[in-house]
């Protein structure tokens, strides 16, 4: 079966796009509405995704390897109709049916099944099935049935009114799936006709249940706006809209109603038709444009604020200073005028925040280099953070070097480090990882970025800080640069509102990815000064340089061990190779004392890369080790947050990162 996926993975599609594409197997697995697996040639099952187990009751290993005709009803079996329709697929390329199936507990439901051919050239590789669950479709398609034949049974008399009411109820079922419902127009008060199934959901009914019903002790209150709009539909023969604001189980929603009125037989109104739509996501863009017009004029406010305090809070620390001058050192009052200072330097820091929010900071701009900046602050940022979190920097050789006002920058940097922990908290460890590049932005990734900082094509030096906390929800998200906005008991609100303001005053942007439970990643970027940008791919190894002494290569893979042995033994290191934890631990035991190294693979079979790090360190916690994995580094190296680890290598990599690795390593020993 493993084989079968592997070859399914190489095949191209027309187009020349992979079968295999980043991120499709966690969709398709994760995919509950559909019920996707693939046939080998025979019609065996190599896998099943959360689809099939949903709508066909059985787990992933109860059903690989077993013939997918335990799907079909025994009659069906009996006419051969699961071979027939791999034929058919087989022979056309792709074969669509619908029918009855049967679940694990014998239960059966009616089903849209696609079965496609994946042909390697001539050679038939199996086929992917794709089944659909519309059994509700198929009984409401049935109840219109048998609505229709009622119709017909009624007197002759009312046949055209029957017609129309038919008709007008196909054109209802032909729409989309926002609530709709006919209503015929009765001196008491209005009689359901007919009802889509969005309509029976949101008035908690059965379609069935709904028809002949009166609607007006169905309306959720206030139902007064609602009849109103009716009687103004029916009196003067004009749709009608109207808008309304229900909270629901799954939260407030906004619907956008319309009613139709329908004459028959002349200017009478003896029907009505409406339809409602959900508009609650148009609502909240609305919404959020009236909430930045709103953020623009807390700027407009905070600067001025923060403007007319700093002007006292000028006059307060020049009369403190001037008075401790005054004052001889002996003096016991300088201890109060020093007290005084302190405090008002902590008021002028607010100030400072609410101008960087405002934009109008009164800064001084010089050529800063961020790896220096980062590389400054390295003491204050490992005694702010959590003592669960690790600090790990990753700062360009390209040195990247910006036009700004240095405060305002460490304050950049000091915000997403201390954020970065908080996020990360006292009870579990984590890796903050501060990085530093450069990288020209195109018209096409300038769109990936905040909507909030329009900056222009060009070169630009970046600050990225990520750690593997908490993570934001998009509600959060949304929220963050607000002032006075904060998820912390004590905070003030203003770090990253800050933030936003010192970006805007440099010309700068950013770009925010969070995931709940899976931490968050700030990358920001300001225009570049003095810097030349290469294209990665372009670029060539820097230097000749070499290493000697052995090291201890490991993973279970032959190929990848293979390449890893040959890129240290091309920089001039003798290698011992090992196959597994297992091994390795044997071999590290033995040689420990001459290894200068160990690269590892991080999952192996017989022992894993962690267990086999944990050994390692038992042994001798001297020798570094590099950590190699196709996970990110923040999923991989999270076990790893201070115990030692040396460095990491995401696979696949090139010569030049691994020499980059290995170089950083042993020269830092």
């Amino acid at each position: 079966m493993s084989k079968l996926i592997r070859k399914f993975n190489r095949i191209r599609i027309p187009g020349g796009r992979p079968l295999r594409q980043r991120g499709l197997p966690m969709m398709v697995e994760v995919i509950q509405d559909y019920a996707i697996l693939l046939l080998d040639p025979e019609g065996h099952v190599a896998s099943w995704n959360l689809g099939a187990e949903r709508a066909k009751g059985y787990r992933a290993e109860e059903i690989l390897g077993r013939h997918f005709r335990c799907f079909y009803t025994p009659e069906d079996i009996a006419a051969g109709l699961p071979e027939q329709a791999l034929a058919r697929a087989a022979t056309e390329g792709r074969h669509e049916l619908e029918g009855w199936r049967v679940r694990k507990d014998g239960t059966r439901f009616f089903a849209n099944v696609v079965i496609t051919a994946v042909r390697e050239g001539d050679v038939l590789l199996g086929f992917v099935k794709v089944t659909r669950d519309i059994t509700e479709r198929q009984e409401l398609l049935n109840a219109l049935h048998r609505h229709q034949a009622e119709l017909e049974a009624l007197v002759k008399e009312r046949t055209r009114d029957l017609e129309a009411e038919r008709h007008t109820l196909q054109l209802i079922y032909d729409a989309h799936q926002d609530p709709m419902v006919l209503l015929r127009v009765e001196p008491t008060g209005h009689r359901v006709v007919s009802a889509n199934q969005a309509c029976a959901r949101a008035l908690g009914r059965m379609p069935a249940d709904l028809v002949g019903t009166r609607l007006d002790p169905l309306i959720r209150p206030p139902a007064e706006e609602v009849l109103a709009a009716f009687a103004a539909a029916k009196a003067s023969g004009k749709p009608q809209r109207l808008e309304r604001r229900l909270t629901q189980a799954e939260g407030p929603k906004v619907y956008d109603a319309e009613i139709i009125p329908l004459p028959q037989g002349g200017d009478t109104v003896t029907h009505l038709l409406v339809s409602s739509r959900d508009i609650t996501e148009r609502v909240r863009m609305e919404e959020s444009l009236r909430q930045t017009q709103r953020l623009e004029s807390l700027g407009v406010l905070a600067g001025g604020i923060a403007h007319d305090f700093n002007n006292l809070l000028t006059t307060v620390l020049g009369n403190a200073s001037l008075g401790e001058l005054a004052l001889p050192q002996e003096s016991p009052g300088l201890v109060f005028l020093r007290r005084i200072e302190e405090a008002t330097l902590k008021a002028a820091d607010l100030t400072r925040q609410l101008l960087a929010y405002a934009g109008k900071g009164n800064f001084v701009k010089t050529t800063v280099d961020l790896n220096r900046a980062v590389g400054e602050m390295t003491q204050l940022l490992s005694v702010s953070i959590s003592k669960k979190a690790a600090l790990r920097y990753d700062l360009s050789d390209a040195r990247p070097r910006v036009q700004a006002d240095p405060s305002q920058v460490q304050q950049l940097i000091m915000n997403l480090v201390t954020n970065a922990s908080e996020a990360i908290g006292e009870e579990t460890s984590g890796l903050i990882t501060v990085r530093t590049g450069v990288q020209h932005l195109d018209g096409d990734y300038l769109k990936s970025l905040a909507l909030a900082f329009p900056v222009e094509p060009g070169l630009y030096a970046t600050l990225e800080v990520s750690d593997t906390g908490c993570g934001m929800s998009a509600e959060t998200q949304a929220k963050i640069f607000d002032p006075f906005f904060t998820t912390k008991f004590t905070g003030r609100g203003l770090g990253l509102s800050a933030m936003m303001g010192i970006l805007r005053t440099h010309h700068g942007s950013l770009k925010l990815y969070s995931e709940v439970g899976r931490g968050t990643t700030f990358k920001l970027f300001l225009p570049a000064v003095g810097a030349t940008w290469e294209d990665p791919e372009a670029q060539t190894d820097p230097g000749q340089w070499r290493a000697t002494g052995r090291i201890l290569v490991v993973d279970d893979e032959v190929g990848a061990r293979t390449v890893t042995r040959q890129m240290a033994e091309h920089l001039g290191l003798e290698v011992v190779e090992a196959c597994d934890g297992r091994e390795a631990v044997d071999l590290f035991k033995a040689h420990h004392g001459q290894l200068r190294l160990v690269i590892m693979d991080l999952t192996m079979p017989h022992m894993d890369g962690r267990e086999a790090f944990r050994r390692f360190r038992e042994v001798d916690a001297t020798v570094p080790v590099i950590l190699c994995s196709g996970y990110n580094e923040a999923d991989a190296a999270q076990d790893f947050v201070g115990h030692g680890l040396a460095g990491f290598l995401q696979k696949p990599f090139r010569h030049k990162a691994f020499a980059a690795a290995v170089r950083a390593v042993l020269e830092g020993a």
